[in-house]
């Protein structure tokens, strides 16, 4: 950089375009006439006239040539982007540099098509375009990926601009939601080591879905997405670099399910999907299901606008095992939404694990009635499956196999058990637990121990409350929580048939988590039945006992009903809770058991390409395979050779399917309140820094070159009249 007093020039390379004067000169001499004196007598007397219009003649031509080598001169200095330095803080950028961050939102939403351009495409041309008046060897600049997980070009702040705007020109949407609050994070690491002037430019589809935390009228400083704005270099010049076109109509696949969850071979099975229309108009689409490969069937649907409508297949399963489900829509102006899936695991019975350290045989015991509630049969013509095992003697694929798992009686709840129990529930899995054992306290302390930042069970318990001395019992109060999916199948009268059974030993309670949901409750008011999410499950306990020696309830139907519909709603739950979307770590318990090979095993993702960024760990008290990162929308595989071990479905998250932007007045607003100073501007118009170091001059420079070129053509027109 060239710095001539208060005026620099940002491209001083471009001077050596100065030669290009010699041109007009050449012309110039080219022009003049060659001398060659001729006298003739009869004319001697006009030499002296001639001789003036001459002079005038030279003084033309001199005329024109300043106006050519002036034009010129102008123009070769524009192409130098000069700028003036009005006060010292331009003069500090133009000594230090300057940092350039570019935040560019590559979310999902950024694959939309307007006009056949994709939106990233805009943003990165934007972006390339805002770095036209960075300084190669004296500024710095970087981009910040923002995904799911944002990462950043380069390690630091980097001078090669080159390879920036390269990048620029090859970068492609991801099929991941953008994390703003991350990528801002990472923008404050990047600019607060830099001693020039700071500017984070941000090129985002502003998406409502992602901005509404710091556009709504009750942003503050305590929103996250807030505090990640203010927690940057406070002399930073923010920009943000949104679209200008109108967000496009969007039809878009989400929640794909199948009832029952875990359905039976040859039973009717019902296989769903959720289509959503993000548009002010009645869209109309095709619906088509492909079972393992093969299309099942299509149907038209017709959505209402800002809708949606659930579309049912309903087919029979005749095979065990699992089943790929995949649903899919015609192209639209984003197409990556337009796909959902769903692995579906079939089994004969559904599987359920009972764990309990009573003799199953002898009557009267929980694990009896447990087991007597699931499978009255006792044969094949039962739903379910019951594997019964001791508390010592549980293995992590048992656990990991089941549907469901009770924990009935147990004496001892060792820390292998518990350790495979959290990591089940964190999984998607549901365990439901009887306080009968004088050990619960500890046995509860045990599972609490696991998580350092907080509980995992919904209350402590204190102390066994037994009314038997004084012929005294509790009874489960009216008001329940009986819209819940576990009760639900109670009406007003099966209501009151439960609140007549009588609960002689039962366990109190104390410190009730806030996340708990209190689902049964005893007529002293104190909880019966909760449960808590845990990670993508949930642990329901309970403060009493099916026994015959804790309660009256084994004896009723009541009881049957309560099991066998807790065991149905926490089958679906599982399903919804552990839909997994693109970007996010996944962790798969093993339910299979390796074939005898020597082949090792591995991941592949939806294009069949195996994937390095995983963790297998099949040995141990929790054995389980970690994806780092899933970035593609589809089926992932767990191999061995080529056998297909298990299966896992991941889809795009829903809420990158609606378009609509935020309102960028509500947005300044809200930036403008937080204390920030942000400027928006167009990211389809987007103009270099302009006021990265001072005024930019190179445009007055080429308004006054064509201002000398335009006096230059009309005096030649002039003088040729």
């Amino acid at each position: 950089m060239t710095t001539l007093s208060a005026i620099s020039l940002t491209t001083p390379a471009m001077l050596t375009g100065l030669f290009l004067l010699s041109l007009p000169i050449i012309v110039h001499f080219l022009n003049r006439r060659a001398k060659r004196t001729v006298v003739f007598p009869s004319i001697e007397l006009l030499l002296n006239s001639t001789a003036s219009q001459s002079n005038i003649s030279k003084l033309k031509r001199l005329l024109l040539l300043l106006l050519r080598v002036l034009a010129v001169t102008l123009i070769v200095f524009a192409f130098t982007r000069p700028f003036h330095t009005s006060n010292s803080t331009e003069q500090d950028t133009v000594n230090n540099g300057a940092g350039v961050v570019l935040l560019i939102d590559v979310s999902a939403s950024s694959a939309q098509q307007t006009t056949g351009i994709s939106a990233l495409k805009s943003l990165s041309s934007a972006a390339s375009k805002s770095l036209n008046s960075l300084l190669a060897g004296s500024d710095t600049a970087n981009i910040i990926f923002a995904s799911a997980n944002p990462k950043t070009l380069f390690p630091g702040m980097s001078s090669n601009l080159t390879a920036i705007k390269n990048e620029l020109s090859s970068i492609k949407p991801t099929a991941e939601r953008a994390n703003l609050v991350a990528a801002l994070g990472l923008a404050n690491q990047q600019l607060s080591d830099q001693f020039g002037t700071r500017h984070l430019i941000i090129l985002t589809d502003l998406q409502q879905t992602n901005w509404n935390e710091i556009a709504s009228n009750s942003a503050s400083n305590s929103n996250s997405l807030t505090k990640a704005f203010t927690s940057l270099p406070r002399d930073t010049k923010i920009t943000i670099m949104p679209l200008n076109d109108k967000a496009p109509s969007n039809l878009a696949l989400s929640s794909p399910s199948s009832y029952p969850a875990a359905p039976l071979t040859n039973r009717l099975t019902s296989l769903s999907v959720i289509v959503n229309n993000f548009s002010p108009h009645i869209e109309s689409n095709r619906v088509t299901l492909i079972v393992d490969g093969h299309t099942f069937g299509s149907t038209e649907v017709e959505i209402p606008a800002w809708s949606n409508r659930e579309v049912a297949f309903h087919t029979t399963f005749e095979k065990s095992g699992e089943h790929t489900v995949s649903f899919h829509i015609n192209d639209d102006a984003l197409n990556v939404d337009n796909q959902a899936h769903l692995v579906v695991a079939c089994a004969k019975r559904v599987p359920v694990l009972i764990i309990g350290d009573e003799p199953v045989n002898s009557p009267g015991n929980a694990t009896y009635f447990l087991t007597r509630a699931l499978a009255p049969r006792n044969n094949e013509h039962d739903s379910y499956q019951i594997t019964l095992k001791k508390s010592t003697q549980v293995a992590p694929t048992d656990i990991n196999q089941a549907s469901v798992v009770f924990i009935s009686e147990i004496l001892t709840l060792p820390d292998s058990l518990a350790s495979s129990l959290y990591a089940y529930m964190n999984s998607g899995g549901a365990v439901v637990m009887f306080s009968g054992s004088t050990n619960i306290p500890k046995q509860l302390e045990t599972l609490n121990k696991l998580r350092e930042d907080d509980t995992i069970t919904p209350w402590q318990v204190s102390s066994r409350r037994d009314l038997t001395p004084r012929n005294d019992h509790l009874n489960i109060s009216p008001d329940g929580n009986w819209r819940n999916n576990m009760l639900k199948v109670f009406d007003p009268t099966s209501q009151q048939s439960l609140s007549k059974i009588n609960f002689s030993r039962v366990w109190s309670t104390s410190k009730v988590h806030q996340d708990t949901r209190i689902l049964l409750k005893y007529n002293d008011g104190s909880p019966a039945l909760g449960d808590r999410i845990i990670g993508n499950g949930r642990f329901l306990l309970a403060t009493f006992s099916p026994s015959l020696a804790d309660s009256d309830l084994s004896k009723y139907g009541s009881f049957v009903a309560l099991i066998q519909n807790i065991t149905s709603a926490l089958q679906s739950s599982k399903q919804i809770n552990t839909q997994t979307f693109c970007g996010s770590s996944v962790t798969i318990l093993p339910t299979f058991e390796l074939m005898p090979s020597e082949d090792s095993v591995f991941v592949t993702d939806p294009d069949d390409n195996t994937i390095t960024d995983c963790e297998i760990a099949l040995d141990g008290d929790t054995p389980a395979i970690n994806i780092g990162n899933t970035q593609t929308p589809g089926i992932y595989s767990v191999k061995q050779g080529s056998h297909i071990l298990t299966q896992v479905a991941i889809n795009i998250d829903p809420r990158e399917s609606d378009l609509r932007r935020v309102d960028r007045k509500k947005l300044q607003t809200s930036l403008t309140a937080t204390g920030l100073t942000a400027q928006l501007a167009d990211a389809t118009s987007a103009q270099p820094l302009n006021n990265l170091r001072g005024t930019p001059l190179w445009g007055y420079l080429i308004l006054l070159a064509m201002i000398a070129l335009a006096i230059e053509m009309s005096l030649l027109s002039y003088w040729k009249r």
